[in-house]
């Protein structure tokens, strides 16, 4: 995997900050809402979209991380912050601390539509990387992300090690295929999201959304006509 390392310049403000909260040489500390005083790391960070959703929630990002230069512009021009980096070049005590460990691990070689090569392709064990974040830093909670397929990849082998993994570090996991048109969006995109909760911080009354009727057409999102 080639290695970016491209950044930007930052203001004086913005240095102390990322100072402050240790950034890792594989991405960038970074400011947001400190409503909660619970901080996120955003690995395989994309355009943002786990720190659009835990920001809306008061939960600060303390360090990102995406290799791809494009979606790394578009995730600078969102939040302000470069994640440029590559996640298997930190050493993971290098990264900030945080409550939670958020990620959108590669799914090409998982997905049905691709050519399933699974954990035999260089992308599909990238997954592993966040596992040696979560021996390190040790988190209260993680949130990970993937296509539905990866449950049942290589017979279901690769999802069945990782899940025995995470518990060996302490973690209670829930599983759970969500798909956005139950949750208000007229589109069907059926993800497996993975959340672990450490047994310091307690898990018993965790429980995934359950969503509601499926959308079905854009007149149930937009608003009406005579109201915009």
């Amino acid at each position: 995997m080639k290695k970016q390392n491209k950044t930007t310049k930052a203001s004086s403000t913005e240095n102390s900050e990322r100072k402050s909260t240790g950034g890792a040489k594989g991405g960038r500390a970074a400011k947001g809402n400190k409503k909660t005083g619970l901080t996120m790391a955003d690995a395989f960070a994309g355009v943002g979209a786990f720190r659009l959703a835990f920001q809306a929630l008061g939960v600060a990002c303390a360090w990102s991380c995406e290799i791809d230069r494009f979606a790394a512009r578009v995730y600078q021009a969102n939040f302000g912050d470069d994640p440029t980096g590559d996640i298997t070049a930190p050493n993971a005590c290098d990264i900030p601390d945080h409550d939670i460990l958020c990620a959108g691990f590669p799914c090409q070689s998982h997905s049905p539509q691709g050519k399933r090569r699974g954990m035999n392709d260089p992308r599909g064990v990238l997954v592993y990387h966040l596992v040696g974040i979560l021996q390190a830093k040790r988190p209260k909670a993680f949130v990970f992300e993937n296509v539905e397929n990866f449950k049942h990849i290589h017979g279901g082998r690769p999802f069945a090690n990782l899940k025995a993994q995470l518990e060996r570090l302490g973690y209670t996991v829930r599983y759970a295929v969500l798909d956005p048109r139950n949750f208000g969006v007229p589109q069907s995109r059926r993800r497996l999201f993975i959340v672990g909760i450490h047994h310091s911080a307690g898990a018993k009354g965790f429980r995934f959304p359950e969503g509601g009727r499926p959308a079905t057409n854009l007149r149930e999102i937009l608003e009406p006509d005579k109201d915009v």
